[in-house]
């Protein structure tokens, strides 16, 4: 291993690494403690419930401004075809609000940098496993 490889290594332990692996462990103890309490079916259901609203949050706020703006623009598009004349309900506006939503979601876990938010992120998702594993 390289000299560089190493300083960085002790450079993340000694600034980040100590608390993101001290928030797995403490996440993942809590996790199995609670499943051990009131049964590991229903922590993981709880689990398996909590991520899944969490990613897909934006694809249902994406999808409900969807559908708002066809409600509102249906009137006017079937005005438009009685009268056959040309009328822009701004499709093009709507996909890129969707993205910019759906990208802005994902994009502010992308910027989390700090160690005891991923590190109960990644002690949920360890917990899952091992109850998993052993259920």
């Amino acid at each position: 291993m390289s000299n560089a490889f190493l300083q960085g290594l002790r450079s993340w332990w000694t600034s980040n690494g100590r608390a993101y692996l001290t928030t797995v462990a403490v996440c993942t103890v809590i996790a199995l403690a609670t499943a051990a309490a009131v049964g590991v079916d229903r922590v993981m259901n709880a689990g398996l419930q909590v991520f899944g609203v969490a990613l897909a949050l934006p694809f249902v706020v994406a999808l409900a401004i969807i559908l708002l703006c066809a409600i509102i623009f249906l009137p006017l598009l079937l005005l438009a075809l009685l009268l056959e004349s040309d009328i822009d309900i701004g499709g093009d506006f709507i996909a890129d609000l969707a993205a910019r939503i759906i990208g802005g979601y994902f994009g502010w876990f992308a910027r989390r940098r700090d160690p005891m938010f991923w590190g109960s992120v990644s002690g949920a998702l360890v917990a899952l496993g091992v109850l998993a594993l052993i259920s």
